[in-house]
């Protein structure tokens, strides 16, 4: 997938997860008359945005990437909110440390 080859992972996202939508996967009869190849590849594409294990697999294909790119957002949202959340504020000495 283009995408994954410019390191976009943002619009990988997207992309399988809106193929991945139920509207679209009752499409029976279209998803039959693709072939196998195509089959097992948007598979693979599928367990790379498993949520299980936080992400496992796509933090792992993150890592093998070099920058730039373009990370999922909304996971890199989320990180961040519970990094924010998570880690209290102190006032040491008067001054506001994070």
């Amino acid at each position: 997938m283009l995408s994954l080859e410019y390191k976009n992972l943002n619009s990988f996202f997207a992309i399988v997860i809106g193929l991945s939508n139920v509207a679209i996967s009752r499409l029976t009869q279209t998803w039959e008359k693709l072939h196998n190849k195509v089959k097992r590849i948007f598979t693979q594409y599928e367990s790379l945005i498993d949520s299980s294990r936080n992400y496992r697999r796509y933090r792992l294909l993150l890592s093998k990437f070099d920058p730039p790119l373009v990370p999922f957002v909304p996971l890199l949202i989320k990180d961040m909110t519970i990094l924010h959340e998570g880690n209290k504020t102190f006032v040491d000495q008067g001054l506001l440390t994070i």
